[in-house]
């Protein structure tokens, strides 16, 4: 198992960090706390981000500053060079983690549950419960004597568009959709209150709204472009998607369904969101938007 700690690590210390980011949407929106809190905490070091994909596209559309964004394809040459201090690995990880013991890394701080756990210094035991990306992040950097700042906010050109209302009815997995049956359902009655309706996705979403949307995205406009959307629309009303947590990150409000994690576990930042669980009827969705709705008349 990986060395115990015999105590914290001096923040004063701290040359450079280097991070390793997933490469999905949500959980990269996500860490933008994590590199602030790492940019205010240690505003002397320098501050690396491995990542690629989506996760990639968002550090670098919507750039931090004081961090260093890498993709993963270069990591090795870019370290070899950059000789950082610490390694901070926010989710289980085996390829890097070796690559950052063969670079021998000194302090390696992550998440365990992984093959190789006996590389990480600080191994960081998941808490069943615990947010994945804010709860968690916040005892890793505690590690190293920081505090986590939950602020996400990012910003883009804000397209000129009509209030409406945001549909998002796909998911990573069947388990995590809510009947699309009861999402168009939903989508009618307020389309019949004089609301406008956009449908928003990927190509598996296309069409899901048929006639009942007046705008329909899916499949076709960039993540870019529908962050910039999400960000001029009164409501989301979406599954536990990436999705979400994108309208969460430039203030949108939403009506979240989780069909299948924890809401305690995966839920938008923000007080503006209302979470639901199963059963979730119609009803119940209509009401809760109708809640958020009210707030902003």
């Amino acid at each position: 198992m990986g060395q115990e700690k015999s105590h914290r690590l001096e923040i004063d210390k701290i040359k450079t960090l280097v991070i390793f980011l997933p490469p999905t949407l949500g959980d990269t929106i996500n860490h933008r706390a994590t590199l602030r809190s790492l940019c205010s905490g240690l505003p002397n070091a320098k501050i690396i981000a491995i990542s690629s994909g989506l996760g990639l596209e968002i550090l670098q559309t919507w750039p931090i500053d004081g961090v260093k964004v890498i993709p993963r394809k270069n990591a090795w040459f870019h370290l070899w060079q950059a000789k950082p201090d610490i390694a901070l690995f926010p989710y289980v990880q085996n390829k890097y983690l070796r690559l950052a013991a063969r670079l021998r890394i000194p302090t390696r701080i992550g998440l365990s549950g992984g093959k190789h756990d006996d590389l990480l210094t600080h191994p960081i035991a998941r808490i069943p419960g615990e947010h994945q990306i804010f709860d968690l992040s916040a005892r890793m950097l505690a590690e190293i004597n920081l505090d986590h700042h939950e602020n996400i906010n990012i910003s883009g050109e804000i397209l000129n568009l009509p209030p409406i209302l945001a549909f998002m009815t796909g998911g990573s997995e069947p388990q995590k959709k809510w009947p699309l049956q009861h999402f168009q359902e939903t989508a009618l009655h307020f389309k019949n209150q004089s609301y406008q309706i956009i449908n928003i996705g990927g190509p598996d979403e296309k069409g899901a709204l048929n006639s009942i949307a007046e705008k329909d995205i899916a499949g076709t406009a960039s993540w870019v472009e529908t962050a910039n959307i999400l960000a001029s629309v009164q409501l989301l009303i979406t599954n536990d998607t990436g999705l979400m947590h994108l309208a969460a990150a430039v203030g949108t409000p939403t009506v979240s369904l989780f069909m299948k994690e924890s809401p305690a576990e995966y839920a938008p930042l923000g007080s503006n969101h209302i979470l639901l669980t199963p059963p979730i009827t119609p009803d119940q969705v209509i009401s809760a938007a109708n809640q958020q709705l009210e707030k902003q008349f």
